[in-house]
């Protein structure tokens, strides 16, 4: 079963990603991972991109679409995979329900929605901080990192992102809540949506994602 992480900025769908990659062998496709490497290598795309991204504003969306798509073609049609950060907006929705009409997914997928209200995501996000070499989240209250201001990796120095500052994250909700959040009524019409609560902590997220998946696997039988 393939998955489609939706939900806030700062709701958990990285940690989650990474968890669901390193426990049940998923291939956590992000949105945000995919931008950052392109600025780091400092491609053509990733300069064009920059300065939107430390605002809190999204990636041009045929450009994020054409890079969603290829990553996804290079994974192995047996792949489980776990999509984060897309769809941002209704024309990658629709893109991202025209590719399984077409039959690109060989297996199911499941839209898992995390709720979060605003002001904790704001919250979450401000406390965030990230390996650049690694892509670890860490969060200063809930996920520490065991040796402060590094990795526990071993990768090197934490960082905070350019888009988790004040002024980003207000921004960043502010499009979500405009833009992303009213996209989730039409994947509703579309696909199997499972809700679940992202205040709870890490463990109980995961445990709620991993229940309905089993659900929705029985009732396919």
């Amino acid at each position: 079963m393939n998955l489609v992480l939706f939900g806030p900025p700062g709701s958990g769908k990285g940690t989650q990603g990474q968890l669901l990659a390193a426990r049940l062998n998923y291939r956590h496709v992000a949105t945000g991972t995919i931008i950052r490497t392109h600025i780091a290598k400092n491609t053509s795309f990733g300069r064009a991109v920059e300065q939107d991204i430390a605002r809190g504003e999204f990636a041009p969306t045929n450009t994020m679409s054409e890079l969603i798509k290829i990553e996804l073609t290079r994974c192995d049609p047996e792949d489980r995979w776990a999509l984060d950060g897309f769809p941002r907006n209704i024309e990658q929705a629709y893109e991202l329900l025209e590719w399984m009409k077409a039959g690109a997914f060989k297996q199911p997928l499941l839209v898992v929605s995390f709720a979060l209200s605003s002001h904790a995501a704001a919250i979450r996000m401000a406390g965030r901080k990230t390996c650049a070499v690694c892509g670890t989240v860490y969060h200063m209250t809930s996920a520490p990192e065991q040796e402060q201001g590094y990795c526990d990796r071993g990768c090197g120095e934490l960082s905070h992102r350019p888009e988790d500052d004040p002024e980003s994250i207000v921004r960043r909700i502010n499009i979500f809540e405009t833009v992303t959040s009213p996209i989730l009524a039409e994947l509703f019409r579309a696909l199997p949506v499972a809700t679940v609560d992202a205040s709870l902590g890490i463990e109980p997220t995961y445990d709620m994602i991993t229940a309905h998946m089993r659900l929705h696997r029985m009732a396919r039988l």
